[in-house]
């Protein structure tokens, strides 16, 4: 059975809403996976700068009694300028600095969620927005992409989506860039969720098990 939803609504929304952050069953989480580059931006005129890849997962619990409350989770690792390999250690460019690379962990808890985030919908597709902003160029912007038809299923389905993910930060400590290095950093992710934590490769897998034990899911 579906329901034909009008994103417009505050219900509608809620209830679409609440499919995209679903785990694939009350009580696990969906693990929203990223990846993408970190470039430098230096001035107005100065060309961007690939820095390095960056991977991985948001990991989102919603409420049981608020499906608009959210918990995450977020590790993001680093890869080299290929996106083949994790790196332990990187060489800036600009300084010839070589400084150890630390994983960016951060948690949040019990975010509400507005029922009237901005949607755009298409016959085929509905896309959810959602931003955040800081102190400074401190921002970040997300967009869910997810089948119009998987979103208004009245069941307990699994809604797979996929998005992208940007933001821009000061540099982050471990860079040790230096105080006259002026200018921000800015990610440019890809993002997919998935079910099982044996869909992410088998060494982002490792990683992760690394930082939050065994029993990270």
């Amino acid at each position: 059975m579906s329901r034909q939803l009008d994103f417009s609504d505050p219900e509608d929304s809620a209830w679409a809403l609440s499919k995209i952050f679903a785990g694939p069953e009350a009580g696990r989480p969906a693990l929203n996976w990223f990846g993408g580059g970190a470039f430098a931006i230096r001035g107005d005129l100065e060309p961007i700068e690939l820095l390095f890849q960056v991977e991985g997962v948001t990991i989102m619990t919603i409420d049981a009694q608020d499906p608009l409350q959210i918990s995450e989770r977020h590790l993001t690792l680093f890869k080299d300028v290929a996106g083949e390999n994790f790196i332990d250690n990187w060489t800036s460019s600009k300084s010839g600095r070589t400084v150890p690379v630390e994983s960016a962990q951060e948690v949040t808890a019990n975010v509400q969620l507005s029922n009237l985030m901005p949607w755009y919908v298409t016959n085929e597709k509905a896309v959810a927005l959602i931003e955040s902003h800081g102190q400074g160029r401190d921002s970040s912007m997300q967009q869910f992409v997810a089948r119009r038809e998987d979103l208004q299923e009245d069941n307990g389905a699994f809604v797979k989506t996929v998005g992208t993910w940007q933001s821009a930060t000061a540099w982050w400590p471990w860079m040790q860039m230096d105080a006259e290095d002026e200018g921000y950093l800015f990610t440019r992710k890809f993002t997919r969720k998935f079910a099982r934590a044996e869909d992410l490769s088998g060494p982002l897998q490792a990683r992760l098990a690394d930082q939050f034990g065994e029993d990270w899911t």
